[in-house]
């Protein structure tokens, strides 16, 4: 009964999400464990990840859209990087034809930028 409750909650919150860009701002973790059960990959893709800190709390919310059609394609994203690692993603992913389609930063409640990101890179003609 709670697996069909909970696939009827993706399933609306995945039309909520088709019709209004971004997803309500959820917690860290029910934002993860949100991507792990459903992720987006299938038919859609994380396009936009933003942050915030609210009440103390890290808060964090997506933007899916369709997945490219008719193409190879390949996309990351992460949320809750420090400066450090986002440079490292950054550099590397550049570097492999990755482009940053998506960069946001906020000020977390230790003091320190969180960022985060959204990669994507489409080959065209893969032969």
């Amino acid at each position: 009964m709670a697996l069909i409750v909970f696939a009827i909650c993706v399933t609306v919150f995945c039309i909520w999400l088709q019709n209004h860009g971004f997803s309500p701002w959820v917690k860290r973790a029910e934002l993860g464990k949100w991507m792990e059960d459903d992720s987006a990959g299938k038919s859609y893709y994380v396009q936009a990840v933003e942050g915030r800190m609210r009440n103390g709390e890290e808060e964090y919310r997506v933007r899916l859209t369709p997945s490219p059609q008719g193409v190879e394609w390949y996309w990351y994203w992460w949320y809750a990087m420090d400066y450090d690692y986002y440079k490292m993603r950054l550099d590397r992913l550049n570097g492999d034809g990755f482009d940053c389609i998506w960069s946001q930063s906020y000020m977390h409640s230790d003091g320190k930028p969180k960022y985060q990101a959204v990669f994507l890179k489409i080959i065209r003609n893969p032969n």
